[in-house]
C-alpha cells in the first residue's frame, strides 16, 4: 500500500450508550483511533422526504489493516460522518481494510 494514497486523517469512533438521571438512554461516540485513510466517493442518491431533499452518498474508505474495526462503528473526517456498513480485508493478506460506508448529505 502506498502511503501517499492515505492523505486524509480520520477518527474511528465507537458508540457508547448510558442512562441519564431520568433513565433515558444517552448515546455518545468516543474516538478509539485516529488513522490515515483514502476516502473515495462511490455513488449518491437523493430522496424527497417531508418536502426536504435528503441525500445519501456511498463512500469507500481504505485504511491500514486493524483488527478492532466493527460494522457498528463510524468514521469522522472533519464535520463529515460516515456510518460503516461493511469491513473487508479484500486480498486476505492483512495489509489494508476497505470500509463500505454511507454518508447522509442534507
Amino acid at each position: 500500500m502506498r502511503a501517499g494514497r492515505l492523505r486524509h486523517v480520520i477518527d474511528l469512533q465507537r458508540k457508547s450508550v448510558a442512562a441519564n438521571a431520568f433513565g433515558e438512554e444517552v448515546v455518545t461516540w468516543r474516538t478509539y483511533a485516529q488513522v490515515h485513510a483514502a476516502v473515495e466517493a462511490q455513488t449518491g442518491a437523493e430522496a424527497l422526504a417531508m418536502h426536504e431533499i435528503h441525500g445519501t452518498a456511498t463512500v469507500q474508505i481504505v485504511i491500514r489493516h486493524r483488527r478492532d474495526v466493527r460494522v457498528a462503528d463510524r468514521a469522522v473526517l472533519g464535520d463529515r460522518v460516515f456510518e460503516i456498513n461493511g469491513v473487508a480485508d479484500v486480498d486476505g493478506r492483512g495489509v489494508e481494510l476497505q470500509l463500505a460506508c454511507t454518508e447522509d448529505v442534507v
